[in-house]
């Protein structure tokens, strides 16, 4: 399976909430990397298998997705940019926002090493 398969099977799996798909798309030793500030409730480094699955828990305790897309994904070799969008709603306040985000993925031997992702934390936050 090439990079960009790879990482289209990340995103199916994340859209249809199928965790085990994707720790299974994980390399046991992969990173998760979100930047942003202390305050984000899933900013931060993520490690491994447990790593991944703390990262979706806390999405999954904090944010209800309600929009998710793919603008744009360009390969270089085992690299993978991604440009997209997405429509969250805070659990705690109820309040909604909409960022667009840069995620960027290192693949080997079939699986993500590593993810990190960009966005604009300080419109998500300003609605939490």
């Amino acid at each position: 399976m090439n990079p960009t398969d790879v990482v289209q099977r990340v995103y199916a799996a994340f859209g249809a909430g199928d965790g085990p798909a994707l720790v299974a798309l994980a390399a046991p030793d992969s990173t998760w990397v979100v930047n942003a500030p202390p305050e984000h409730p899933y900013g931060g480094r993520f490690v491994g298998v447990a790593g991944l699955q703390q990262f979706l828990g806390a999405i999954a305790a904090n944010v209800a997705i309600e929009a998710f897309g793919v603008d744009r994904l360009c390969a270089a070799g085992d690299d993978v940019f991604v440009v997209g969008h997405e429509t969250g709603r805070w659990r705690r306040s109820g309040r909604a926002y909409t960022v667009r985000w840069l995620h960027h993925f290192r693949v080997a031997h079939g699986r993500v090493a590593a993810f990190e992702e960009w966005f604009d934390t300080a419109t998500a936050l300003a609605a939490r």
